[in-house]
């Protein structure tokens, strides 16, 4: 009974594996979007370019975050007590909230003054099957011959 259900969980890794295989081969597939991390971090830096918030930027955004919502909070809440209702406390604390993300949350220029340089990025010596325009048919011949090869090499043993 052990052995028919290790033999059964084998046959199951290795039709996952075919499967994802087959969908990594298929052209427009999950497999031809995939890239290394460095490529990664560079789409990912090419897609905010300048307007990207530093460090230095960062900390005065939360700074001012900080800051302005107990003030807001404060005069809200003196406009409150003097008007004995809550709701008016609750409104112009909502509205600094609503001040202060719109100051501290877009990318503006105020918070990218003093910008990170970034290292270029190192080309690597290995090739991506994905990359290969021409090689996408190739690529299941030679994982199946390779596969014989093994199987080969298996018996030999």
């Amino acid at each position: 009974s052990v052995a028919v259900a290790a033999t059964q969980w084998r046959r199951h890794r290795s039709a996952v594996r075919e499967i994802r295989k087959k969908r990594s081969r298929r052209k427009g597939g999950f497999g031809a979007f995939r890239v290394s991390r460095g490529s990664r971090a560079a789409a990912l830096a090419g897609k905010t370019g300048k307007g990207g918030m530093d460090y230095k930027g960062q900390k005065l955004s939360e700074q001012i975050y900080i800051y302005l919502i107990p003030a807001v909070g404060a005069v809200a809440w003196v406009f409150g007590y003097l008007e004995q209702n809550f709701m008016t406390t609750f409104l112009g604390w909502l509205a600094g909230l609503v001040v202060a993300m719109l100051i501290c949350v877009p990318d503006w220029p105020i918070f990218n003054r003093h910008p990170t340089p970034w290292l270029e990025e190192i080309p690597t010596s290995k090739k991506n099957e994905q990359d290969d325009d021409g090689g996408g048919d190739a690529a299941p011949a030679a994982d199946a011959s390779s596969k014989k090869s093994k199987k080969a090499k298996k018996g030999k043993r």
